[in-house]
């Protein structure tokens, strides 16, 4: 799996930005269909990416915070756990 640790877990920084990726588009109110839409990429895409099956390259971040009117660094700022 791309991305995955030693013990075939997702890279905790690939979840952090899927997980920022994920609360962006709740902030923009879109679904992942429409999100998906507006940046070319399909639902199951952008599922794909929250999920952190997939990784995210750096054009396609850029992409999402150009889209999101966001800073690049909005994605890559560490969540706060509860």
């Amino acid at each position: 799996k791309t991305g995955s640790t030693p013990s075939g877990m997702a890279n905790p920084i690939d979840v952090n930005v899927g997980t920022r990726l994920r609360l962006a588009r709740h902030m923009s109110s879109l679904s992942q269909e429409t999100f998906g839409t507006a940046v070319g990429l399909t639902f199951e895409q952008i599922q794909e990416y929250e999920r952190s099956s997939k990784r995210i390259g750096t054009s396609r971040l850029y992409q999402f915070a150009e889209f999101s009117n966001l800073a690049v660094w909005f994605f890559l700022k560490k969540c706060r756990t509860k």
